[in-house]
């Protein structure tokens, strides 16, 4: 089966968890025998040579680098002296014929993706178009991408409003419905509306919709109750291997002013869902007791994070001095403090999955969670439960729980193993497999 990918995500690594996701789905369908190809929105190749090889090299490296390093790329779009350019590049690019550009294996020497991708399809600027696009002429260029590799299969990796497609197949993948769960967060935005739009029309027209979770699969049906929704889930690593050789490493215990085993670590972007400042005033209620420092491991920039730094600055001295946050982090630090940490705290108001929870069992790390979403399902009883997300005393309670009781640390990490087993890439393969396999 020849499957093509539409996935923005996989230009931007702020989209953490929807590019891990999408990494381990093509890999697993290329592992079972499927042939992969991935569409690219790379600026319009400007070389002009007579030579066919040279131009398939100058190709190569531009999907090489835009694998390699996509959002660097893709900025060069916005170099060009004027927009009108961009454009023309795009509009050349739709009208014109794709660039279709084949992988060789031996050439993704560091790229861990494009092993598993065997061409690319490039639109310049696609992805930014696409959804300002009229519903006709957004199915007119997707099937014309479908044709240009000859695709059975289109996967979609975000709900797009697509028209119902009649020479190719639409599996759609819809992680969850948090903007639709918690209401604070989206209560008067016009793209709630237009998102709404985009889940009405996805849910109709596509064959297949995929998501991870059993509790997401129960919210799409409530949307639509004879959608075709399997719930393939999702791995503990795109990469197993490279998950495994992040172990070991302190690295990042030096560069924060860190002793293994002397902090409690919150790891994921610091947004008004995940609960920052509850768990900090639980924190503050407890320090004292815990006697650990709290490190706050996420995207520090947003409006939000700034909110919750102002918070915890207005703690008394002895106890703001040790709540530390590291803004974005990388692969290895995050690794690092993961592995190194007394115990994961996780306090979220809602999720459609839990890929903290998963890697802090890897790394062996006891966890504290609110069970809510899709969370009881990745945690099973392998953590210590926040009763109330909502409640203070609950987070610091679930704390004090985790980091005292030595006992119950060794147990968690028997459990944790064990729950992580239920989540490995060949289980994930058998079911992506199944899944397409019988869409209708």
């Amino acid at each position: 089966m020849k499957v093509l990918f539409i996935t923005p995500e996989i230009e931007d690594t702020k989209y953490r968890g929807v590019q891990f996701v999408i990494k381990q789905y093509i890999k697993a369908l290329h592992t079972a025998g499927n042939s992969i190809a991935v569409t690219t929105s790379y600026p319009q190749l400007s070389v002009k040579v007579s030579s066919s090889e040279l131009k398939k090299k100058v190709s190569r490296t531009y999907v090489n680098k835009y694998f390699a390093d996509a959002k660097t790329l893709l900025s060069e779009m916005y170099t060009y002296p004027g927009r009108l350019s961009i454009f023309i590049d795009f509009f050349s690019g739709l009208f014109a014929s794709p660039q279709v550009t084949h992988i060789e294996k031996n050439s993704t020497a560091g790229i861990a993706t494009l092993q598993y991708i065997d061409e690319t399809v490039n639109i310049p600027g696609f992805y930014k178009f696409v959804n300002v696009m009229p519903r006709f002429l957004r199915g007119y260029f997707v099937s014309k991408l479908a044709q240009k590799v000859d695709a059975d299969v289109v996967v979609v990796s975000y709900p797009i409003a697509l028209p119902k497609m009649k020479h190719v197949k639409v599996a759609q993948i819809i992680y969850d419905l948090i903007p639709f769960e918690i209401s604070e967060e989206s209560a008067g935005n016009k793209w709630l509306l237009k998102l709404a739009q985009r889940l009405d029309t996805a849910t109709k027209n596509s064959n297949m919709i995929l998501t991870i979770s059993e509790d997401s699969k129960k919210k799409i049906l409530e949307i639509k109750e004879d959608a075709h929704v399997v719930n393939v889930g999702a791995a503990v690593s795109a990469y197993e291997e490279e998950l495994a050789s992040f172990k070991g490493l302190d690295s990042a215990l030096t560069k924060f002013n860190l002793e293994k085993g002397s902090y409690l670590l919150f790891m994921s972007s610091v947004e008004r869902r995940k609960n920052v400042h509850r768990l900090i005033q639980a924190y503050v209620s407890v320090a004292d007791k815990l006697g650990k420092k709290l490190v706050i491991l996420g995207n520090d920039k947003t409006a939000h994070a700034k909110a919750i730094k102002d918070e915890a600055r207005s703690a008394p001295r002895r106890i703001r001095n040790n709540i530390i946050f590291t803004g974005y982090a990388s692969e290895e630090d995050k690794y690092s403090l993961l592995q190194n940490a007394a115990a994961l705290i996780n306090p979220t108001l809602y999720e459609g999955f839990s890929l903290p929870v998963l890697e802090a069992f890897v790394f062996d790390c006891p966890v504290a969670t609110s069970l809510v979403g899709a969370t009881k399902e990745v945690a099973g009883d392998a953590v210590v439960p926040i009763a109330n997300p909502y409640s203070i005393s609950a987070i610091a309670d679930a704390m004090v729980k985790v980091i005292t009781d030595e006992s119950l640390q060794k147990e968690l990490i028997i459990k944790g193993r064990k729950q992580s087993a239920l989540f490995t890439e060949s289980v994930l393969q058998q079911k992506l497999q199944r899944a397409f396999s019988e869409i209708e």
